[in-house]
């Protein structure tokens, strides 16, 4: 995989990861989706596809989808992925630690790392 490819394929994932921190927070403001809240559908669908965070997130995931298509043209799938699948862990145990103040085990770090080493090997191969 070539650095540029690598570089569209963090981006897309960057913007995966920015997508569902928004749908996230959208999601929070909303609150929880109870069955009782499901058959009073409409009022809901309303509330949700109203919220700024949630049309955000859902406009960012189409963008990252339309970015993926570029790597897929590119590269194996089975490079693309594994690599992609390892930034997006990295990256979304930081962001919501960061952004949403979520609690990470020192496990959780410990596996970050291993993901890490893993990324490297696949690309040295």
């Amino acid at each position: 995989m070539s650095f540029k490819v690598f570089i569209v394929c963090a981006i897309s994932t960057m913007v995966t990861i920015a997508s569902q921190l928004c749908l996230k927070k959208g999601m929070t403001q909303v609150g929880t989706i109870s069955f009782d809240r499901l058959s009073h559908s409409l009022p809901l669908i309303i509330q949700i596809f109203s919220n700024y965070f949630i049309l955000l997130g859902l406009g960012m995931a189409v963008a990252a989808s339309l970015i993926w298509l570029i790597v897929l043209s590119r590269v194996n799938l089975s490079v693309a992925l594994p690599i992609s699948g390892g930034i997006f862990y990295i990256l979304l145990v930081f962001s919501s630690w960061l952004f949403l103040k979520e609690q990470v085990s020192i496990f959780h770090w410990i596996g970050t790392v291993v993901i890490c080493l893993g990324i490297g090997i696949i690309l040295k191969g």
